[in-house]
């Protein structure tokens, strides 16, 4: 029984690390709005993957990976070369956030950016997996 306690435990509070959208702030919600919509229809990306993507399951396939990487492009938070654009990364932190994540997602792009790959599409996936890893209970992933 309790071998099968803390794996249980475990993925409970994995589903839970997240930020929930409605926490998202008015900078980044209205920004989150549009683009989910748009890199929705872009990458074929359904709102089940999305949600497990938000949840920390990155098994997902190229859709959820197009969604990932049109979020960068449409946020303008990095370009193609996953420069990061520090300062918009800051300006979409939800207030409760101010000074947590932005470097994260900055730090991540970076080290993703150093390595060999060099398809955007994985790249993004990629540095978005990293920032998850850091710092699981505040990922954001509209």
């Amino acid at each position: 029984m309790a071998k099968y306690l803390m794996p249980l435990t475990a993925l409970i509070v994995a589903s839970y690390c997240y930020v929930d959208p409605k926490d998202y702030g008015p900078a980044l919600a209205k920004e989150a709005a549009i683009v989910h919509q748009e890199c929705r229809i872009i990458s074929g990306a359904t709102e089940e993957e999305i949600l497990q993507t938000r949840k920390g399951d990155f098994s997902g396939g190229i859709n959820i990976k197009r969604y990932n990487a049109c979020l960068w492009l449409h946020l303008q938070v990095a370009n193609t070369s996953l420069h990061s654009n520090l300062e918009k990364l800051k300006s979409l932190e939800p207030p409760h956030l101010k000074g947590k994540v932005a470097h994260i997602y900055a730090n991540c792009a970076e080290k993703i950016r150093l390595t060999e790959e060099k398809d955007f599409v994985e790249m993004a996936w990629k540095s978005s997996k990293c920032s998850h890893d850091v710092d699981p209970e505040n990922y954001i992933f509209p």
